[in-house]
């Protein structure tokens, strides 16, 4: 929980140079005529990161919205069984995501990719924030499903 508590300063920090950034090349551009395409994809890249460690952060402190308006007409034993069963299928989905972007990413490291812009930046780094953001939500899915799950058979067994 620290972990996801602390890590969620960085996206605020990171969509507050994004902002800048943006600002700056659009007034650049405006004024000189020129284009940064290496700004549309670093902020992809970042966009990524500043959106899975506050979903993390959410899901830790219970501050998501939920739409359970149908959900709470179900009983609680079956609330419970479909809060473990798709925190399952959203971990499964979220490490899936997490695999691509470490391959992406060792593939960024193994050729020795850089942007195609002037600036020549190696791109490696930039791909490292997708597998980090991804990778804390997934941790934090975790924190929450084994918890529910254990409680789940818990209550199975006092009931057998």
């Amino acid at each position: 929980e620290h972990i996801v508590s602390s890590c969620s300063k960085i996206p605020s920090a990171i969509l507050l140079v994004l902002w800048v950034l943006v600002f700056t090349v659009y007034v650049i551009g405006r004024l000189f005529g020129l284009a940064w395409g290496f700004v549309e994809e670093f902020t992809g890249y970042w966009l990524v990161f500043i959106t899975y460690v506050p979903l993390a952060y959410a899901l830790m402190n219970n501050a998501h919205i939920k739409t359970d308006i149908i959900t709470n007409r179900l009983p609680k034993k079956a609330r419970n069984i479909l809060e473990v069963c798709t925190g399952y299928i959203s971990l499964v989905i979220v490490c899936y995501f997490l695999a691509r972007s470490i391959e992406w990413l060792i593939n960024g490291m193994k050729y020795d990719l850089y942007s195609p812009s002037r600036l020549h930046i190696l791109l490696w780094p930039i791909y490292s924030f997708i597998p980090i953001g991804l990778a804390l939500f997934a941790l934090a899915l975790i924190i929450k499903i084994i918890p529910a799950t254990i409680e789940l058979i818990k209550r199975r067994e006092v009931k057998h």
